[in-house]
């Protein structure tokens, strides 16, 4: 769900639908409503889509040629990282059980709260100051 063209719309299957661009409150809706969320860029530099995934209580597939995106998946097991049709489709048959998709969101919502809440960030930053000195008297 986004702007930007794709070469092969046409040899999509007819349950994958290639939605465009849409509204915040649409985004929200089909994310909550997805088997998973499936987002295989290869340069990402956080990837918010991501934790609002993981808000709206949808696992998440990423790429392993990604470091960040595969960095946020073995940390919070939040989802499956890929590199190949096969681990693509064992994926696929993990999450269609109905307590696994659970667990795996659970486990993304809990490292997005554990790491990027404000008092998470807040504290590393606070840490930070502290290891350069900011704080002198």
């Amino acid at each position: 769900a986004g702007a930007g063209e794709i070469d092969f719309r046409d040899g999509l299957p007819a349950n994958v639908v290639d939605c465009g661009f849409v509204s915040e409150e649409e985004k929200a809706a089909l994310i909550e409503g997805a088997l998973c969320l499936i987002q295989l860029s290869e340069n990402e530099s956080l990837s918010i889509v991501l934790f609002e995934s993981w808000l709206r209580g949808t696992p998440v597939i990423v790429s392993k040629n990604c470091d960040v995106t595969e960095h946020h998946i073995a940390k919070s097991n939040g989802g499956f990282a890929i590199v190949s049709m096969e681990e693509f489709r064992d994926a696929i048959r993990q999450l269609s059980n109905k307590s696994t998709r659970a667990t795996l969101a659970k486990n993304g919502l809990s490292y997005l709260h554990s790491t990027y809440s404000w008092d998470a960030v807040a504290s590393r930053f606070t840490e930070f100051l502290k290891k350069i000195d900011i704080f002198r008297a």
